[in-house]
């Protein structure tokens, strides 16, 4: 019997076997827009609550919606982050000019705006880079208005001259 239509396939119709039942060919159809799948090519439907869908819609119904792009992710691979969803290659650090490709594990979420950044500019943000060096400061550092030093970095503008000792 076709699973759809409940009469009887007979020899001289063309049957499928799909998702363990057998349906009338014709009637093995996308449960969104009724176009008839091909049960032979597995890549060309998937399946959820137990009803055939063409590939499109399925993603259209049931994907993820990247937050980089806002396109529906349609391949198997993909950043899952809090409650976000990437392409891999939508997921970059949110620095204006900088825009690089970021993964699960090497990306950086600034504190405050929550976007996402990377190494260097998350370093940046939380004024952990060496502002003569542009090198990240995990010791000892010499504070100077809006910039910290490493403290052999800490340098007179114009003649050069060492202030690590004279602050």
């Amino acid at each position: 019997k076709c699973h759809l239509c409940q009469k009887d396939v007979y020899q001289s119709e063309e049957m499928v076997w799909a998702l363990k039942r057998s349906w009338h060919a014709h009637h093995f159809c996308c449960a969104q827009c009724g176009n008839q799948l091909d049960s032979k090519d597995t890549l060309s439907f998937k399946v959820k609550n137990d009803k055939p869908y063409c590939t499109e819609d399925f993603f259209t119904l049931f994907g993820h919606k990247c937050d980089g792009c806002n396109d529906t992710i349609r391949v198997p691979q993909y950043h899952h982050i809090n409650d976000s969803f990437y392409h891999l290659s939508c997921l970059r650090c949110s620095t204006k000019n900088c825009g690089q490709l970021l993964t699960t594990e090497n990306y950086y979420e600034d504190k405050k705006s929550h976007k996402f950044l990377c190494q260097q500019h998350f370093l940046k943000s939380e004024g952990r880079l060496c502002g003569a060096c542009d090198k990240e400061i995990t010791g000892n550092f010499i504070g100077g208005g809006e910039h910290k030093y490493h403290p052999d970095h800490y340098k007179c503008v114009q003649c050069k001259t060492h202030l690590s000792g004279q602050v």
